[in-house]
């Protein structure tokens, strides 16, 4: 990216400036609020002019480019640090105190369970192994190839999940027809989404380049997003880990009823007193967390990408600064937005539990709330966004941007841009890829570890062949879920981009306008019906 000239200044359009720091803060905020309003057009700190960046004239009514120092929403942040501390002890108290149990979970051992052979090594133990290296080769593949070359890259990420799925469904078909079909209808609409969306293909290969080209400046944004996912793995582990060990840790008693043919009809459990108050607290509690964690790798992503755009590369350590942002003043934002979430998630499954006894209200419930639990995910994308941004609060950044979609014709833009849709694509053929492999390795494994001779009874020949053919499908579904979520830390980097860009787009336009002019001119040439009001400085 070139860097902005000395006499131009970047024009920004927004309530507030950017949040991220190019230059000491307070030394030049004691001088700015000091100096006449002459004063402000003409000032340039040292520092400003060694990185080529001009600062915008300061509107000291309206408060427009002043520096974020304060914390946001405070009282959030706090709320969300001490019920983290106390799930975190009740957790650490089930885990530590459940050592065992001579309560029996189950009545009975089934005779039928299927015993390991002694003294061999199951094929999941290297095929698991195999398919993640293989995943991750193939996903760095896919971005050098995104890199290189975007347009034939994109054009491959949305037409070979086509071919595998239209593949998948005629090879099927003849053998399971319900299964070849659920196979073919979605390739081959698939196809025909493809087919009415070909002229949008353009700005998406736009979008994909000007984002690659950032990534390739900053590839610590892929360690983030690796540490993010470990964490919350982690901390899935953690909390369930806790959960039942805080359960078995109160439990008083558990017995099981079972009728004279040995079937349970029934179940008698008793615990401590407030058991199921902390057992609450700690799901919600694990929700709020697990939600936190994406969210802060979000707005620490949309940080990285905003220092690139208004400051160019002359920024030391954006990841480490952007962290830093989003982990202490943006801490209450991130706090706040995923408590959102955690709210509109439980009213969404309190409605579905009251509606499950009526079919046609359930699945109109689910389909109306799911739709708007998932317009707040969306929405909270391009709200922390305007956190990373801009440092505001959450209720600021949500407002702003509402406003944005109503006024700013970005909307269109959002609506029809494909990045998400190709990134879908690639991950979707990440997939297919990972579970076919891994299904073929388990083909040619699991009957030699199992140690399956020939028979002459075809009864016993056929519940052998069920067995074999259920296990590979086991994993072959675990190798695609591998695929699927090494796939997720470029979909997350790639995301954060683009809710960073569209912002961008909408509010400080004149930036990207400098930095990335094919992209501009690639923007206004697909949508002049949205970009023919813009005028020369941005606004």
């Amino acid at each position: 990216m070139s860097r902005i000239p000395q006499s131009e200044s970047p024009a920004y359009s927004t309530s507030e400036p950017p949040a991220f720091d190019i230059y000491d803060q307070d030394d030049d905020v004691r001088l700015l609020s000091s100096s006449s309003d002459k004063d402000l057009t003409t000032y340039i700190p040292s520092v400003m002019e060694d990185v080529k960046l001009q600062p915008q004239v300061v509107d000291e009514q309206s408060g427009k480019f002043a520096f974020v120092h304060k914390y946001k929403d405070l009282g959030v942040g706090a709320i969300f640090m001490m019920q983290l501390v106390a799930a975190t002890a009740i957790n650490a108290v089930g885990i530590v105190n459940f050592t065992g149990s001579n309560i029996s979970m189950f009545p009975m051992t089934d005779s039928n369970t299927p015993q390991y052979p002694e003294g061999k090594i199951h094929p999941t133990s290297y095929i698991l192994p195999i398919i993640f290296v293989l995943s991750v080769a193939l996903c760095l593949v896919l971005f050098t190839a995104l890199r290189k070359n975007a347009q034939a890259t994109t054009y491959a990420a949305l037409l070979t999940p086509v071919v595998l799925l239209v593949l998948t469904g005629a090879a099927v078909l003849p053998f399971h027809g319900p299964l070849g079909v659920v196979f073919l209808i979605p390739g081959l609409v698939l196809g025909y989404l493809i087919h009415i969306w070909r002229n949008r293909i353009g700005f998406a290969v736009a979008m994909l380049e000007t984002i690659t080209t950032v990534i390739k400046l900053y590839p610590s944004m892929y360690a983030a997003s690796v540490l993010a996912l470990l964490a919350q793995l982690a901390y899935l582990a953690f909390t369930i880990a806790g959960f039942i060990g805080f359960f078995f840790y109160r439990l008083r008693k558990l017995e099981w009823e079972v009728d004279a043919n040995g079937n349970i009809v029934g179940v008698d459990i008793d615990v401590a007193p407030g058991t199921d108050v902390a057992l609450a607290f700690l799901f919600v509690s694990g929700y709020w967390t697990l939600q936190f964690i994406p969210n802060a790798l979000q707005v620490i992503l949309s940080g990285v990408f905003a220092s690139h755009y208004f400051a160019g590369d002359v920024q030391p350590g954006p990841l480490r600064g952007a962290a830093h942002r989003a982990l202490t003043t943006s801490f209450g934002p991130i706090a706040f937005g995923s408590f959102v979430i955690l709210i509109a998630q439980a009213i969404y499954s309190c409605v579905l539990s009251v509606t499950r006894c009526n079919p046609l209200m359930h699945a109109c419930c689910q389909c109306g709330l799911g739709f708007v639990l998932s317009f707040l995910e969306y929405f909270n994308k391009y709200a922390f966004a305007q956190v990373a941004i801009y440092g505001k609060d959450y209720v600021s950044a949500a407002k702003d941007t509402w406003n944005l979609f109503k006024s700013s014709g970005v909307t269109l833009i959002i609506n029809d841009n494909l990045v998400n849709f190709v990134m879908g694509s690639l991950a979707c053929t990440v997939a297919l890829i990972s579970g076919y492999l891994g299904a073929f390795l388990a083909f040619i494994s699991i009957p030699d570890y199992r140690s399956y001779s020939s028979c002459a009874d075809p009864e016993a020949c056929e519940n052998q062949s069920a067995a074999i053919s259920a296990e590979i499908t086991t994993i072959g579904l675990a190798c695609a879920l591998i695929g699927a979520v090494i796939m997720q830390i470029l979909i997350k980097v790639i995301d954060a981009g683009v809710a960073t860009t569209f912002v961008v787009v909408a509010e400080d336009r004149q930036v990207l306008k400098k930095g990335f002019p094919s992209f501009y001119e690639k923007l206004k040439s697909v949508y002049p019906q949205v970009t023919e009001n813009w005028t020369e400085d941005g606004l």
